[in-house]
Order: C-alpha cells, then sequence, then structure tokens
C-alpha cells in the first residue's frame, strides 16, 4: 500500500527507515555517517549540532554517543560500517536495528480509584519499601513504549523505538511536569512509558522522581521526602516508597524487553489457543466457565451482570471441584494482569480431576455483550487470548482421580507466569499437562522450582509449547513429551551442567527449543535445537536428531546435519545471557558460529530463536536497501543490545 509513496522518497534516509521496518518488522534507523564527521562544512549545508569537539560536561549527550541519536561528531575513519572503528567515514550509511520487541504489561481499566488489574511489584527488602517493577523480583530495565509512526517523509525519533529508559531524559521529563504542569509532548500523560499507582490512585507524574535506587554497601537507598511521592529507576527497574507508604497496595504498568513471544505476556496467543480449546468445544452446552480478577467492579455471581467472576485462584478452583464430574469441562479465565500470591497444592485448594475430565487455566479477556434492559452477558467458550500476563505466586498441584482403563484427566494452563512448581499428586492418574505460553519455576529472579509428577501418573504426557521452565522431573511418567519453541534451564556459571529435562520412560519430540543442561530419556526426536549438555537416550534405535546443536554426539540416536561441539573447538553457540534474570536470556549473540546462526533447516538459527527468522530479516533489509538507499553509500547493519 506504500510502495508508491516509497518509491517517491527514494534515496533518502526516511525511506530507508520505513522500507526496512516493513519488511523486518523491527525499529530502525537510518545515519548518514557523512553527516557525523568533524570536517569543514559547506556554508549552503551548516550542521550546527555538529561540533568539532565534544564537551565533557555533557554525560547525557556522551552517554550517547554509540546512540543513532547521537549528535556528536567524530573524525572519520577506515573500516566496515557495521564496525564501532570504522562506521564514520563518508560513503557509509549505518542501520540501527532493535531486534527486541516492547512487552507491556499495563493495567486493564483506566479508572480514578481502585485496583485495576495491573502488576503487583516485588519486594527486594520485605516490608522496607524497595520494589522492583517486574512481578518476580528482577532488575529489568524498563523501555519505551513505541509511538506509532505514519508518515513516510518523518524520520524515526527515540519515542518510536524500544530503547532502554534513560534516568536522564525521565528525570527532565518528570522535571518538566513539575514546573510547566506537563511533561514535552505530553509523554508522560498521553503514552506514559510506566504508570504508578498507590493506594488505589494514580500517582501523577509531578510527584514521581527519577533517581538512582541502587543500594550502597551498607544496604541502604534513597527515599522519597514526602508521603505520597515515588522514586523511580527505569535503569534498574526499581521504585522506592516513603515510610509511611510502605505496605499500601502498589499496582505499575511499565514495558520490559522481550526478544522471544514465549513464557506467557502480552503478545497474541489465538494460535496456541487453536491446539487445545477444540477439544472443549463439542461439547459446549456443557462447558462451564469462570473469570477471576481483581478488577474493580468486575467481580460478581450473577450471570445478568458479566458474572461469574471472582477475585482469586482459590475460590474458582473450589468452586470447580465443587460440580466436577466424570467427563466434565471447565474453564478458569484471568481477566487482567495482576498478581496472585496463592497456594494451590493443599488439601481443599488443589485443582481436582475426575476420570475424563478436562480443565483450563488461561490468561484471555472474556468478552461481555451488551443486551436490551442493561443486561450484561458473557458467553462460554469466547476467549481473546492476548494483552493478558498475571503471575501466580505459589505452588500448583493436581490430583487426578484413578481412570483405571478408561480416559484420565487432563489439565491446560495458557499464558500464565507460575512463580512455583506443578506437580501432580503421588499415585494420581493424570492423563496430560499441557503448558502453553508459561514461565514456570521463575521464584524470585531465577528459575529454581521444577515441573514435577511424583510418583504414580504412569500415563502422563506433557505439552510445553512456548514456554520458559526450570526442569522438568518426569521419573515414572511414560506417555509423551512434546516440547516446542521453549527453552528449559538456565547456567549461573556451572548450574548448567545438571540434567534439566529427566523423562526416563518418555518418548521425546524437541523442535525449535534451547536447553540449557543435560537431557535423559527413552527416545528423542529432535529439530532445529541447541542442547548445551550431554544427552542419554536409552532407545537409540529409533528417533533422530536434525539440524541441531549437541554437546556430544554420543548415546544419541541418527544425526543428520547436526553441530556438535567436538567437530571444531570454536563450533559453540555463544549466547548473550544465560541467566534468567538478564533482559536478553537465551538470546545468541551475533558472534555465534554461522553454521548455529544459520544452521536450521530453512536457514534460520537453531535454538528458540528460530521461529523468529532473523537471517531472513537481515537478508530483507539488505535487498531492500540496495534498492532504496542514496546512491553510492555502503549500508552497514548495527544491532542495539
Amino acid at each position: 500500500a506504500n510502495i508508491l509513496q516509497f518509491r517517491q522518497a527514494k534515496g533518502t534516509a526516511a525511506v530507508v527507515e520505513q522500507v526496512a521496518r516493513s519488511v523486518s518488522g523491527w525499529s530502525v534507523v537510518a545515519v548518514e555517517f557523512f553527516q557525523r564527521l568533524a570536517t569543514s562544512q559547506h556554508v549552503n549545508h551548516v550542521r550546527g549540532d555538529a561540533p568539532a569537539f565534544a564537551s565533557v560536561r555533557d554525560s547525557t549527550r556522551a552517554r550517547n554517543s554509540r546512540s543513532p541519536f547521537s549528535a556528536m561528531a567524530h573524525a572519520p575513519a577506515a573500516g566496515v560500517p557495521a564496525g564501532w572503528s570504522g562506521r564514520y567515514n563518508i560513503p557509509h550509511l549505518g542501520l540501527f536495528i532493535w531486534r527486541n520487541a516492547a512487552a507491556p504489561v499495563w493495567p486493564i481499566q483506566s479508572q480514578d480509584d481502585g485496583y485495576l488489574g495491573g502488576a503487583e511489584p516485588a519486594s527486594l527488602v520485605p516490608g522496607n519499601g524497595l520494589l522492583t517493577f517486574d512481578p518476580l523480583g528482577r532488575d529489568l530495565p524498563l523501555v519505551n513504549r513505541p509511538a506509532a509512526d505514519h508518515a513516510v517523509a518523518a524520520r524515526v525519533v527515540p519515542r518510536m523505538v524500544p530503547m532502554p529508559l534513560g534516568r536522564a531524559a525521565v528525570h527532565d521529563a518528570l522535571n518538566a511536569a513539575r514546573d510547566r504542569g506537563e511533561t514535552p509532548e505530553r509523554w508522560f500523560e498521553e503514552d506514559p512509558p510506566f504508570r504508578v499507582r498507590l493506594d488505589g490512585g494514580e500517582v501523577p507524574p509531578a510527584r514521581l522522581f527519577c533517581c538512582n535506587l541502587q543500594q550502597t554497601d551498607a544496604g541502604v537507598w534513597r527515599r522519597p521526602a514526602n508521603a505520597g511521592e515515588v522514586l523511580v529507576d527505569p535503569e534498574l527497574g526499581r521504585l522506592s516508597l516513603h515510610p509511611m507508604d510502605e505496605g499500601k497496595p502498589v499496582e505499575t504498568g511499565f514495558a520490559s524487553i522481550q526478544h522471544f513471544d514465549i513464557g506467557g505476556g502480552a503478545y497474541d496467543r489465538r494460535a496456541s489457543l487453536g491446539q487445545w480449546l477444540p477439544a472443549f468445544e463439542p461439547d459446549t452446552a456443557g462447558l462451564w466457565q469462570i473469570g477471576v480478577s481483581k478488577l474493580v467492579g468486575s467481580v460478581t455471581d450473577d450471570p445478568l451482570s458479566g458474572g461469574p467472576v471472582v477475585d482469586n485462584f482459590r475460590e474458582a478452583v473450589r468452586r470447580w471441584n465443587d460440580q466436577a464430574t466424570e467427563g466434565a469441562r471447565g474453564i478458569i479465565t484471568v481477566l487482567d494482569n495482576a498478581t496472585y500470591t496463592e497456594a494451590l497444592n493443599t488439601d481443599g485448594r488443589r485443582i481436582l480431576l475426575p476420570k475424563g475430565a478436562r480443565l483450563a487455566i488461561v490468561a484471555a479477556a472474556w468478552p461481555v455483550e451488551e443486551k436490551d434492559g442493561g443486561r450484561r452477558e458473557r458467553q462460554v467458550g469466547q476467549l481473546a487470548p492476548m494483552d493478558r500476563g498475571p503471575v501466580l505466586r505459589g505452588p500448583l498441584m493436581v490430583d487426578a482421580a484413578d481412570a483405571g482403563d478408561d480416559e484420565g484427566g487432563t489439565l491446560i494452563v495458557d499464558g500464565l507466569v507460575l512463580a512455583g512448581n506443578v506437580s501432580a499428586r503421588p499415585g494420581g492418574d493424570l492423563l496430560e499437562l499441557g503448558l502453553y505460553n508459561c514461565t514456570v519455576g521463575a521464584e524470585g529472579p531465577q528459575l529454581e522450582r521444577a515441573v514435577l509428577a511424583l510418583g504414580g501418573n504412569a500415563r502422563m504426557s506433557l505439552v510445553l509449547d512456548r514456554c520458559i521452565v526450570s526442569r522438568v522431573d518426569l521419573r515414572e511418567a511414560a506417555g509423551a513429551l512434546r516440547v516446542r519453541r521453549s527453552i528449559i534451564g538456565e547456567d549461573r556459571g556451572g548450574a548448567g551442567a545438571a540434567v534439566v529435562l529427566r523423562a526416563p520412560n518418555m518418548d521425546a519430540t524437541v523442535d525449535g527449543s534451547t536447553v540449557i543442561g543435560g537431557v535423559s530419556c527413552r527416545s528423542l526426536r529432535a529439530s532445529n535445537g541447541i542442547f548445551t549438555r550431554r544427552i542419554e537416550v536409552s532407545h537409540r534405535q529409533i528417533g533422530c536428531v536434525r539440524f541441531s546443536f549437541v554437546e556430544d554426539g554420543e548415546g544419541l540416536p541418527r544425526r543428520y546435519r547436526c553441530v556438535s561441539a567436538g567437530d571444531e573447538a570454536a563450533t559453540r553457540p555463544v549466547f548473550v545471557s544465560t541467566r534468567f534474570e538478564d533482559p536478553e536470556f537465551g538470546r545468541l549473540a551475533m558472534g555465534s558460529p554461522p553454521v548455529i546462526l544459520e544452521g536450521a533447516e530453512d536457514g534460520m538459527e537453531m535454538g528458540v530463536g528460530h521461529a523468529n527468522r532473523d537471517p531472513a530479516r537481515r537478508a530483507n533489509i539488505r535487498d531492500a536497501v540496495e534498492e532504496f538507499a542514496p546512491v553510492g553509500l555502503v549500508p552497514g547493519l548495527i544491532y542495539m543490545t
């Protein structure tokens, strides 16, 4: 639709940015490096923002010197445009690329008072008012929520890219709010990068203060001067409360870095919904459904007022347990982004699954239909799985009844972050546990807990689809194990050597996933994956490992076009980070060998990044830039991390 405008604007940096974003889906900023050279300028084209000398007193300007939005001038250099030492040359065109997206965790409603269904910050020091925006307690830097760009001729500005928020920029904006009553371009008023609600009320920009909230060696951090004020550190993702505000409910809205659409979050999960929901639909007339929400005014038992909706998981599970019978179908729908601190593994609170019963716990909107007479009804079975990423702090246990030779119970969890472990009652008969778009085992900033089936449950099958999981320990289960587009385990300096996928009696299928640790299973079929430690397979006559990186070729079934660490000393994947609390957890670094970055069956990268299709995006950018870039300029791709 934009091709005519693109061709009319050919040869300009603005159209290069637009075309590169259109063909890749990434945020791109084009910089003509000849305009950043500290040379004599033509009097008809004076660049007053490119002085020949850098100010050592302007720390913000200095920190942004390698940013595409820097105004500093540089001495000419020889080299490739993508390299730091040689990028500033007359024929070089730099394409600064953000491969990551901004994942918003935002309150679902906008009201003046009350709890709105947003994230609940985690306390770094219990009861002392130092919190993290991330409900799991990680120091995740906040990123900008990109504003829309609809004009082909307009250049990309910092508000349009998912770049990390700097203290200086936020500090200046909030100071402007106190001086003039609003921030520049109404940044915090119309599309704020983050929100804080304290004791049920919105904290205005004039009462937000930006500073460094790093703790000193003595464990001291900064505090607001007055009650009702909040200190925010966007680079650490922290906030600080006044002593008089400690213990009051706090709710936040923010965006963090997300490289893969996995592990729960606000991304579109309709494709995953289509994998398990059809098994619930044939018996729609008997389908049972309930909502869970902390939204003000949403909790009700009246079906003519949008019910039934309860405000906690325990009540929803209790109601399911009370009415569940053999072959029952039920859906518990989490309607917001709230944080629920509940234990669902004790007597009376664990999930009961009668013979042949199916229960799904899914984070999704449950649309309300407005009827005549002011009635507000929800249609059973209608789900919109997006813009929801709730957190359940606490363990979850399934109590599946003995089914004998009949079909056992099935539990589906889709779109939740589960800080505790997921387990099954010893001696139960769970037929299938399906985890879709979940993070499991993230208690605090580390992956510690496990997806664990205790004794019994011998027929159990496990599905991990778009998940981040600490480890899987299924020593007695003998069903199928299917892993797709997931990350299992983490490496914190040696911890990755442990077996993180232990299923000695299960036939495993692993596709497009990264396993940071060892694997033990009955048989293995793997494609486009990365396995960083030894794999033990008892039945090697069946199965195959294709287009994957494996640490050691021994003990595997047939291999086809795989890469092994024993092939060459330098042939190993290089990760940006293998620690869960880091923003780029599980992402391959650009310094990884090409046989891994482009070694999957379709020329994409191995591991969990296979579905992102980064090599194809890079190729699309190069082809498009060749057609639309100014004549004579040599492009170079520069990745912002």
